[in-house]
This record gives C-alpha cells, structure tokens and sequence, in this order.
C-alpha cells in the first residue's frame, strides 16, 4: 500500500463519525469503509520494511505519523458489542510496535510535535479491553520517554494523562489473557496448543528473576524514568495517588531490586526542593474528637496520612533488605522525607520511632567503620552510611527527637562515631564530609553532647589550616572537599562557643582558629570563621586577649568593605560578624576600635544588595539593642567618651535604619525594631535628632499597614518606645499610633503582635490620652478578651495575654474610662460575659452600674 493511501485510510479511521452523530455506526465503530485488519496490517508492513514506498514517492512526515496515532486510538476506542470490534490483538500491537519505531527516526523539531498523539494513544492502550502485548505498550513509553529526555515540555492536561496511566503500568497483576503458557502454567494444567512468539501476549510476562504472575519489569521501569523526566511540582496534585503506586514497588519484595531502586529515586525527586516543602508543610493528622466529622477529607489530612505511610513504606523496605544499593536510595529518599514533613502536626512518635529504627539498623554500620578505620568498608556501604548520617541529623533536629536523646548513651556513642568520621583522613573525603554536616546538626540540636569531642574537631581544624598549600584555594577555583568538610566542622566548633563553659575550652578557638581562619586562602574557611562569631558572647570575650580581639575587628572591617574585592556573600557575613562584635562589653573599652567598626557598618548602607541590606539592618539593630542595655540596666556604663561617640553616630544611625524600613519584610522587621531602640538610646543620653520623631512614626505607621506579622510586633515594640517620650511627643502623632495600633489588635489574631501591641499602650500615660482615644482603647481590649475567651482550652502564653489585657482594662476603666460616658455604655452592654474573666473585672462593673 502507498503511504497516500495508508494516509487516507488514516484520517477516514480518525475522523469517523461517533454515536449520535449522522451518519455514524451504532456502537461508535467506525465507518465500515475502512477494513481495520487490514489497515493495522498495512501500518506495520508499511513502516517495518524499508521498501515499503514506491519510488519516487514523498517521505513520512510527522503529520501523518500523527494522523495514524490517531486512527490507532479511534481503533482502540470502538465498544464491545460488534462485530468490527473484534480487532486482532496481535495486529493491533504490531502496528503500534513499528509506528513507534519509526517515529524515534524523526529529527528532533518534528518529532517533539507527536507529544499530543503518543499521551493519547498511551491512554487509549491502558483503557482499552483489547488484549495488547506488552512490546506495543513498551515501545509506546519508549517513544514518551525520548520525548520527555529532549526536553518537552508537558502541560497540565499531559501530566494528568501520564499520571492516570502510571499506576496501571507499574501496579502488580496476575498472567495476562494473550499469555497461554503461562496462564496453562498458572492453573496447573498443559499447554493445549503452541503459541509462536509474535504472537504471545508478552515477550516477558512473567520475569525469571520474579514471582510467578508479576508484571514484566519493563513497563514499570519505564514509566518510572518517564516520572523522573517530570518536574516534582507539576506532580504534585497527583502526588496521593503516585506515591501510593510507588510505595507498593519500594515495599514489593517481589520486585527486582532495579525496579525499587529507581522507585525510590523517583521519590526522592518528588520530595526534595523548597516547593515540595511548601506545599507539604499543610499536612496534618485529625485530632482525636468525639464530635461530629465531616463527609470528606481534607487536602492536609490526606498529605498527613500520605506522609505517615511513607515512613512506614521506607521502614519496612529497610527492615527486610540488606543490598546496600536499594539500602542506599531507600535512606535518600528517607532524608528528603524528613526534610518535608512538619512532624509537629503528624504523630507525636513518629520522628522518635523513626530514629531509633534507624539507630537499631545502622549502628552497628557506623561502629564497625570506625573499628576498621574505613580500611574494608566497601564503597557501598561508605554510600549507606552517609545516607543514614544524614537521616540521623535531621530527625535529631526535630524538637521531639532531641528532647528524648540528651541522657542516651547510644547516643553519645553515634556522635562519637561521628566525630571520629569527620576528623579521620583514612575516610573517603564524601563520607567525611556528609557526616561533617551531620555533626554540625547534632551540635546545634545537642551542643551538650558534642562538647567532648571539641577537642578532637579543633585539632582537625587546627592540622587543616596549618597546611601551606591548599589544592584549589587559589580565586577562580573550585573548592576541594577538605576545605569544605574544614568548613563544617568551624561550624561545629561555632555551636559550642554559647555554651557555659566555653570561656574555659573556647578560647584557643578564638584565639587561633578565628585568626588563623580571617587571613586563609579559601573564601569558605573566612566565611565559616566569619559566621562563628555571631555566636560569640561577652562572657566568652572577657577571656580572649584584648589585643587579638581588636585585630579581629579590625579584619572583619577589612571584608565588610567594598575595597576588599569580597562577594557579596563574605560581606555580608562580615556585617552580622561586626553587629555581634560591636555587641560585646570588652570592645566598649576600646573607643578607637569600637568606633572603627561602627564606622564601616554605617558605611555599608550605600549598598544596594538586598543580602547585605538584611545583614546591616540586623546587624544595627542589634548593636542599638547592646547599647540600649547598657545605658537602661548598667547605670550608664558607657563612660564619656563612648557616649560621645555614639550621639556621633546616632543621627547617621536613624537616616539608614529609616531608609531600611522601607524596603522588605526581611529587611523592614529588624529596621523598625532599632528605631524602637534609637528612641529608647535619644531617651536614656537625653539626646535629640533633628527631624527623627515624624519621620520614624511614618515608617511606623507604613509598616503596621503593609508589613507582616513579625514586622507588626516589631512596630508595636518601637510604637511603646515612643510613647515613652509621649511627654515632649506631639499630641497628633500619638493619636496617630493609637488608632493604627488599636485597629490592629481588633483584626490581628497573632499572639505576638497582640501582646506587643498591648503592651505599648501600656507605656503611654492616660492622662496623654486624646479625646475619646480611652474609648478606642477599651473597645480594642474587650475585643481582645472575646477571642480569647471563644478558645476551647487556652495554653499559658494566652492565659498571660489575657492577664495583660485585663490589667490594661482595669488602668483604663480607673484612671479615666468612669468617667467617660461611651466607655461606661460599652462596659455595660457587654458585663455578662466580661464578669466572668475576673472577680477584679466583675467589682469594677458592678461599682460602675450603681453609679
């Protein structure tokens, strides 16, 4: 047959007239013009055989490739009942086969365009009643498979097509119809006729290295790569029933270890990055209640139930097997769940009983490695290891983990382990350097049990910085594994420095490591070294050499410049590095260097770099918050000399620290709370900035309307520091607050902000008051009150802010509010209920209406 004529008959199948239409078949056949067995056997001469077109005659092109999909899906689709839909299966399959193949031949624009006709077939194939071979479905995700590694792009509808096919292929089922062998085999009686092989239902139906009846390996495995090809957000609405597929292959003995292993790759994928994170963050369990329940279930309740079945999915895998392959992606996959999943919202057990099923597993791993020194652990067994290290890490960052370890002795000698790991060169430097992370996460989580191991990672720290030639710290290379292993283990050291004994073991890490690290040739080593310092306090500072301290405010100065040709990362780091620095009590007897530091943080306000600008706003902020200390709690500690340095350098202070607060939520919420300290440092040096108080009551104000939450507390904190100074404040700038700040606490459900906000007015005297401010105030408060009081069963810090509440009702009521005829009708109208916060509250009503 010619290609124009197998193309006509083609569009006559695709385009055959459905059920109801006029001039259509009963049943939705097609049109009985069209010979569909011997259209199927043209399709598969015509595109097996290379002579298969006359001479002369034009090429396949991709629209009749497309047009034959077509027609092989019409066939597909035609109803039982008819004679015409009895297809031979054999050809039906043969056809598909060698379209396929053909279709793979294709130069890559052309062929990218057959997407639509392949997911439409695939989803013909999967639905159809027709007993095709396996071969056909093969090729057909052969032929998907191809088109997802070229990069196409798949829409919305393509991804739900592909996941509504996935589960059929990958999902277990006894021996098909087309496979006489073995469904003879199965029921336990002889073949009664041979079967050739092109005509058999699969070439592999049930696979040697399988149970008898599973599935061929092939499909499964191909539609899992097909899987992995997609990005895990466009899956994630299908995410319940993909992984519910995928669970069943990873927990399926019977499966081939290959099958499983790719499985839990997929998941893996599926699960990592920030989005998955996002969107999964909203998993919940339902809490126990006798009430009613609802005829359905949530979105967050089905992802919490999801969550929870994939820990057991991965436990159980891991319980039964010993390959250290499918051992290694299991624990992978296992690490990204962890990562995602809000365990205070699931199973309180369920992070603990992991962890100590991991423990029970892979202790004795992780112990015999550090017997042997690494020296015969196989390189399969080096990847289980740093797999489970990482699953140890980030269930012991999990508050219910590590609540429960800090008196286990297991414990202890997992993170001895660890340490060993991380400081012992005979280790490959990848697992040194995955347990290295570890570490540094057991040490943030239990810095009291990696404390006896300080010694042993500074040694480590101290042989690595001693070395004179770095491979691959020169600029312009890429860092080598040590440098970042040496990183990590900085960081480790860094965790200890809060500790209360650390001014008597930390301070060779201060003294040498700190310096040592500021002038090494590697930009990770400075970064770490420069992100420790944030952890110093003055406790600690007070024993360091006065003398080596300055010197190291005097390089971090160095980085934070724009001279020093540093990234914007190492700069950055360098600013919160001074704002902690400038925050320790020793650098106060150092006028010149204190001075130095505060100069070049000032100086860094020219930058236009988001990074840095939430750096220096921290870092001002928390240098205004020290000094505030100093001069409200220390009885003016300052001295003469640094007090004049600071009213120097105040105004300069308040002109960027207002400039920040019109930037960023990140950046906004640490600059409004240091102009609440600049008031307090304007109030305690008896100082004044010219201009200051308008404009920081309207970065205030722009604040409390479009910032977030964390934003909104810190603005309530700098409104109370306000009204401190309400004495020589305008009166129109303070009813400005008042009303921004009560209508706040009546739309605002936010523990935080509440308590802040009231906590503020309380700061402002009532005499203060504007007219009918005192009535705003009540009616803020009471609404206050109801929402607390519609809780079912409130936790202590409401029961505090419901005492804050009440205490400023009663000041007000006393100290103005009796009188006020509004605040009196509003107290009465609602006395049935307010009688019952308090027998305080409940005289005070009473009084009030005998009045």
């Amino acid at each position: 047959m010619t290609l124009e004529a197998l193309v006509k008959q083609s569009r006559a199948l695709a385009e055959s007239p459905r059920r109801g239409q006029k001039g259509g078949q009963p049943n939705g056949h097609p049109s009985p013009e069209v010979p569909v067995d011997a259209f199927l056997e043209s399709v598969a001469q015509t595109f097996s055989s290379n002579k298969g077109l006359a001479s002369g005659e034009r090429g396949i092109t991709a629209e009749d490739l497309q047009m034959v999909f077509g027609a092989l899906s019409t066939v597909l689709k035609v109803e039982e009942g008819s004679e015409r839909a009895k297809v031979n299966p054999s050809l039906c399959s043969s056809a598909i086969i060698e379209t396929c193949r053909r279709a793979r031949g294709f130069p890559e624009e052309e062929f990218k365009s057959l997407k639509t006709s392949v997911l439409k077939l695939l989803t013909c194939v999967t639905t159809t009643s027709k007993k095709l071979n396996i071969v056909s479905k093969k090729e057909l995700l052969k032929l998907l498979l191809h088109l997802l590694v070229r990069s196409v792009r798949l829409t919305e509808d393509d991804v739900r097509t592909l996941a509504r096919v996935a589960p059929v292929f990958m999902g277990r089922a006894g021996p098909t119809a087309g496979t006489a062998t073995a469904a003879a085999a199965t029921a336990g009686a002889p073949t009664t006729r041979y079967v050739p092989p092109h005509r058999r239902g699969s070439d592999s139906d049930v696979s040697d290295s399988e149970l008898e009846g599973s599935r061929a390996r092939s499909l499964p495995y191909l539609c899992l790569q097909c899987l992995e090809c997609i990005e895990a957000k466009q899956l994630q609405p299908y995410f319940i029933q993909l992984f519910e597929v995928i669970s069943e292959v990873i927990g399926d003995e019977a499966r081939s270890k290959s099958l499983r292993t790719i499985a839990a790759k997929v998941a893996t994928k599926m699960l990592e990055g920030t989005t998955q994170r996002s969107y999964l963050a909203i998993a919940e369990l339902p809490q126990a209640s006798k009430g009613l329940h609802r005829g359905f279930t949530t979105l967050p309740i089905q992802l919490g139930r999801l969550l929870t079945s994939l820990h057991s999915t991965f436990r159980d895998a891991m319980a039964k097997e010993n390959s250290a392959i499918l051992l290694s992606s299991t624990l992978r996959a296992l690490g990204a769940l962890i990562a995602v999943s809000p365990y205070d919202k699931l199973e309180p057990q369920l992070a603990p009983e992991m962890f100590g099923f991991l423990f029970q597993k892979f202790h004795g791993l992780v112990e015999r490695s550090v017997q042997q020194s690494g020296r015969e652990t196989s390189s399969e067994e080096f990847s289980v290891l740093q797999n489970a290290a990482n699953c140890f890490s980030l269930l012991i960052s999990k508050k219910g983990v590590s609540s429960q370890g800090n008196g286990d002795e297991s414990l202890q000698r997992l993170i001895s382990a660890m340490a060993t790991i991380t400081c012992n060169d005979a280790y490959p430097s990848g697992v040194r350097l995955d347990t290295s992370i570890s570490l540094q996460r057991f040490a943030k989580a239990l810095p009291g049990l990696v404390a006896p191991h300080t010694h042993e990672v500074y040694s480590a720290v101290k042989n690595f910085l001693r070395q004179q030639d770095l491979e691959g710290s020169e600029a312009g290379k890429k860092p080598v594994l040590d440098e970042k292993i040496c990183q990590q283990a900085i960081r480790v050291l860094s965790e200890m420095l809060p500790l209360p004994q650390a001014p008597k073991d930390m301070v060779p890490f201060c003294e040498e490591i700190m310096l040592e690290g500021m002038v090494c040739k590697s930009s990770l080593i400075r970064s770490a070294v420069l992100q420790s310092i944030t952890h110093l306090k003055s406790g600690l500072a007070e024993n360091v050499d006065a003398g080596k301290l300055e010197f190291l405010v005097t390089k971090v100065c160095y980085y934070a410049g724009a001279d020093s040709s540093s990234s914007i990362g190492i700069r950055s780091s360098a600013c919160r590095a001074l704002g902690a620095l400038l925050s320790l009590e020793p650098l106060l007897r150092a006028t010149n260097v204190f001075e130095q530091g505060l100069s070049s943080v000032i100086q860094l306000g020219s930058s236009d770099s988001g990074t840095l600008q939430v750096s220096l706003a921290w870092s001002l902020a928390n240098v205004c918050d020290f000094l505030r200390e100093q001069t409200q709690h220390k009885n003016g500690s300052l001295g003469h000399e640094m007090t004049q340095t600071v009213i120097r350098h105040l105004p300069s202070i308040a002109s960027l620290t207002m400039r920040l607060a019109e930037c960023n939520d990140k950046i906004k919420c640490n600059a409004v709370r240091c102009i609440g300290y600049i008031f307090d440092l304007c109030a305690t040096l008896e100082t004044d900035i010219k201009g200051f108080t308008g404009q920081a009551v309207d970065c205030i104000l722009t604040a409390l309307r479009r910032g977030n939450t964390k934003s909104q507390w810190n603005c309530c904190y700098a409104a109370g520091s306000f009204f401190k100074l309400s004495v020589s404040a305008d009166a129109e700038l303070i009813s400005r607050i008042l009303t921004s700040v009560t209508s706040l606490m009546k739309s605002s459900v936010n523990y935080k902000v509440l308590s802040h906000a009231i906590s503020a007015l309380s700061q402002l005297e009532r005499s203060l008051y504007p007219p009918g401010r005192v009535f705003d105030v009540c009616d803020s408060l009471i609404q206050v009150l109801l929402l607390l009081d519609r809780q079912k069963a409130s936790s202590v810090k409401e029961e505090d802010l419901k005492e804050l509440a009440t205490q400023l009702l009663m000041a007000c009521i006393e100290e103005g509010g009796k009188d006020d005829g509004k605040v009196v009708e509003l107290l009465v109208s609602e006395k049935d209920w307010l009688c019952t916060i308090s027998e305080e509250v409940s005289g005070c009503l009473k009084r009030l209406e005998g009045n």
